[in-house]
């Protein structure tokens, strides 16, 4: 048996050079479907046991909540809320905005405060009782909503694509 190489000298480069480009393809793959197989519950479970999902998109709880991070929210009794709880809602003052996390710092007749825990600064509006219930934040993850997002549009743009 000779030591001689299997492709002569001058096809050397290009075929190692596919062959690493087939080990990063490859590599890829394994990374991606990795994550799709940690992530992929994360997004599925949740809803299945009663929970809302929302991204984060503000830095009003910055130390606690960061930019991105994805709440999953369990919708409680306003009986059952107390003060020091992280609740998801809509702004009253404009309904139209989307959803805001806080955490309450006062409930008294029949009204909720809430505040930013980046600046401890209180809400200029209150939340009252008139709605049964509220979404409490149970467990966030956090930057979770840049990725989630992203899937989300990607999925929205390949519908669009669909024959009606």
């Amino acid at each position: 048996m000779t030591n001689q190489p299997r492709h002569p000298p001058s096809q050397c480069p290009e075929v190692c050079s596919r062959r690493r480009s087939l080990r990063r393809r490859r590599w890829a793959r394994r990374v991606v479907a990795g994550l799709g197989a940690f992530t992929a519950p994360a997004f599925v479970l949740p809803p299945a046991v009663g929970l809302s999902r929302h991204t984060v998109t503000d830095d009003a709880m910055s130390g606690t909540m960061e930019r991105g991070s994805v709440v999953f929210a369990k919708s409680q009794p306003v009986g059952d809320l107390e003060v020091g709880d992280i609740i998801t809602y809509r702004v009253p003052t404009d309904p139209r905005q989307d959803l805001v996390t806080r955490r309450i710092v006062d409930i008294r007749s029949g009204l909720i405060w809430t505040s930013r825990d980046s600046t401890g600064e209180i809400d200029p509006w209150t939340l009252s009782f008139d709605q049964q219930t509220r979404d409490r934040a149970v467990v966030d993850i956090p930057y979770a909503g840049y990725v989630y997002d992203a899937v989300s549009r990607s999925v929205k743009k390949a519908r669009n694509l669909l024959p009606n």
